[in-house]
């Protein structure tokens, strides 16, 4: 019989570091999954579960009554890996309690499963599949397609590889794909399509090229003509490669927070339905709908610390993270008709592009050192088919010093209400209110009336034909677009209900509120004045020195976080994503190796950091904690030694550590002395040069404050 062709996507449930990617999961979370995934076309989820994982049962229970509940598809794929091999009594019980579930994923009748990795332990299988009927495509990859062929082939009905990513500095090709199709011979082959690969964790530290892939990989596929597709993965945060949402009940694996917060990969499944479509009949499906996506990294490459990670897996040739990805923006435009593509990033001129032809037209462009928001537009005979779509600012270097590998893909969110009750809706509107707009329309002045009989002829240049098209079927449907509805917005939106209405959250500081309190003023609100105040003052005292002013509103997120650091005569802006200080994603050590960095000091321990007068000495510590905001100035000032923040390791510590100082029940330590503007040493002008106004005469050797380093005898 016949199989029909199927895509999955890989649904982690746990992690490497033992961590639950859905222990924190709902009913809900189940359904929002499911609901995401059948929009797109897909399938089925396969559930990659962990032996002794105590929380299985429950979620299992959750995802297979979600899905019948839905009408989705589930099967079981055991991972081996995780948390050591599964017994074959415990594969037993599972297959066996869901196989009679309408949620299971069946061939011919046989409960589909899979596996990731277990070879070694591929005679249970024996027993397994002569006590329950099942369908079995696991996942042996590390022991190769000829081995493959010569020792596995008599225990299962086809095979899934997880050979999804180029090694080293090239594009991925279907070549594995079909070494397996040939080991496989008639039996099942599951292609494996993932969109990235990237992770910076204790256990994994490298990264494959992604690149063009997520839009390649899908062009392959209609090559190779695989029986399934999964896709990897769904949720795996930890390497990078989700195209499920981010949610609170994500579980993101400890140290993965850093390169995936704020990285969306939603817009990955815009084109799947056609993607999908076109692997399922063979041929490219007609196109309906414009759309387009785009993908790329935020931080050049080369930009500053790689944090260790290398090119390629332990088990590959090590090479260099930073040639291994394209400083590039991807996109992918699905078009109707043939159609213009613009791109640009920042400010510079836009590439364009020529979309010869209806369906895919997929591109890139290089960075060529242009930083800013990245801009895509797609236009037809000088129009606009959908609105531009925005991406988030590529910067020169990363906010923390430390490259993140991760893409950032751009997620457009469109609300659309379903055609049939839209038509009902506005069928019942015109009905009902037509016999009341044709009596008044009598009453109307003559050019308000000629205005409504003519003005759809006006629009044919600004609206596609099927809108001026509408407004021109019957005076009713033109009195209620362009008189009574713009009525009501206007009366909605200056009433009190107006503010529920979207304003993209930039209120009015002025505006009264209910229950309006007089304004509570603190230490944040004041601006301390430095010489160039006093020297040189602003034409504009509310130009934040040229910065970007303070934000009303989480709304402003095109508005970059930046701190200014300044050292002797110069100021440096320092800039990060947007909120990142609110959020205490930046600390005193991301400053203090940035202002290292700004500096030419070769080694970030000599930096000290004062902040309204107070020396910043906890590295560890966020820099909203010290009550730093959006402009906040930081003076900088190089010491001749390093000195330890108070977070420093232990180890740290004490491979620098100096010699003490001479006692002296008089003398401060330079900390002190820096703080305080008293005692001997170099006085700090704010914005001028480090002056020295003791005599002059010996100096002291080491370092004031130093820790007396240990001796070895």
């Amino acid at each position: 019989m016949a199989i029909p062709k199927s895509v999955f996507a890989h649904h982690i449930d746990l992690s490497l570091l033992q961590v639950g990617n859905t222990a924190a999961y709902g009913p809900s979370d189940w359904e929002n999954d499911i609901n995401l995934a059948k929009d797109v076309g897909i399938d089925a989820f396969a559930l990659n579960i962990a032996a002794q994982t105590d929380y299985n049962e429950a979620q299992l229970e959750n995802a297979y009554r979600a899905a019948e509940s839905l009408g989705f598809k589930l099967f079981l794929s055991f991972d081996y890996a995780a948390q050591g091999p599964w017994s074959s009594s415990a594969v037993l019980t599972l297959l066996q309690r869901y196989a009679a579930s309408p949620a299971q994923f069946t061939v011919n009748g046989a409960s589909f499963v899979s596996t990731f990795e277990g070879p070694d332990n591929s005679d249970d299988w024996r027993q397994i599949r002569a006590s329950v009927p099942i369908y079995f495509l696991p996942d042996w990859t590390s022991i190769g397609p000829d081995a493959f062929r010569t020792t596995k082939l008599d225990v299962v009905d086809g095979a899934f590889s997880w050979d999804a990513w180029p090694q080293g500095a090239t594009d991925k090709t279907d070549e594995s794909d079909q070494l397996w199709k040939a080991a496989l011979g008639s039996k099942t082959y599951m292609m494996p399509v993932s969109p990235w690969f990237y992770a910076n964790l204790p256990d994994k530290n490298w990264v494959w090229r992604g690149d063009d892939m997520w839009h390649e990989r899908w062009q392959q596929v209609l090559e190779v003509q695989p029986d399934f597709v999964e896709i990897i993965t769904w949720n795996d945060y930890g390497e990078s490669h989700y195209i499920g949402p981010i949610t609170a009940a994500s579980g993101i694996p400890d140290g993965a927070h850093q390169y995936v917060n704020k990285l969306p990969h939603d817009h990955w499944r815009d084109l799947l339905p056609y993607y999908i479509a076109a692997y399922k009949s063979g041929s490219p499906p007609a196109v309906d709908t414009d759309k387009v996506q785009m993908w790329y990294r935020l931080p050049l490459a080369t930009a500053r610390s790689n944090g260790m990670t290398v090119g390629n897996a332990p088990w590959e040739p090590a090479i260099d993270a930073d040639a291994v990805v394209e400083n590039k923006v991807f996109f992918t435009a699905l078009v109707k008709e043939p159609s213009t593509v613009n791109v640009q990033i920042g400010s510079n001129a836009a590439d364009t592009f020529q979309a010869a032809s209806p369906g895919l037209f997929h591109s890139s462009i290089p960075f060529n050192g242009r930083t800013g928001e990245v801009t895509v537009r797609v236009l037809r005979d000088g129009q606009a088919v959908i609105p531009t779509i925005t991406g988030a600012p590529i910067m020169p270097s990363p906010p923390n010093g430390l490259t993140n590998y991760n893409a950032w893909n751009h997620h457009q969110i469109v609300f659309v209400l379903p055609s049939k009750v839209a038509s009902a809706i506005w069928n019942d509107l015109h009905a009902l209110s037509a016999p009341y707009l044709q009596s008044s329309y009598s009453f109307l002045p003559a050019p308000l009336q000629t205005l409504l009989e003519t003005f759809p002829s006006h629009l044919h240049h600004f609206l596609p034909h099927h809108w001026t098209a509408f407004l021109s079927t019957d005076r009713t449907t033109r009195i209620l677009l362009t008189v009574v509805l713009p009525l009501f917005l206007l009366f909605f939106s200056m009433s009190s209900w107006g503010r529920f209405w979207p304003s993209g959250g930039r209120y009015s500081p002025f505006a009264a509120t209910a229950n309006q309190l007089p304004p509570t003023v603190t230490e944040a609100d004041y601006h301390y004045l430095g010489p160039d105040d006093i020297d040189a003052p602003s034409q504009h005292p509310n130009d934040s020195y040229g910065f970007p002013p303070p934000r009303i509103s989480r709304a402003d997120s095109n508005i970059p976080d930046i701190l200014v650091l300044k050292h002797r005569s110069t100021t440096y802006p320092l800039h990060f994503p947007a909120y990142a200080i609110a959020d205490g994603d930046v600390t005193v050590g991301d400053i203090r190796r940035l202002a290292a960095r700004e500096t030419k000091t070769d080694d970030h321990h000599r930096i000290k950091l004062l902040y309204k007068g107070k020396i910043l000495r906890d590295d560890a510590r966020p820099c909203r904690d010290e009550g730093l905001k959006q402009n906040s100035e930081i003076m900088c000032v190089v010491s001749e030694a390093a000195s330890f923040p108070s977070s420093a390791h232990p180890h740290q510590q004490q491979q620098h550590q100096q010699p003490p100082p001479q006692p002296s029940s008089s003398s401060a330590s330079e900390d002190e002395m820096i703080e305080n503007g008293i005692g001997a040493g170099p006085r700090v002008d704010l914005d001028g040069p480090m002056r020295d106004d003791r005599p002059t005469g010996p100096r002291r050797k080491g370092h004031r404050g130093g820790r007396k380093k240990k001796s070895n005898t």
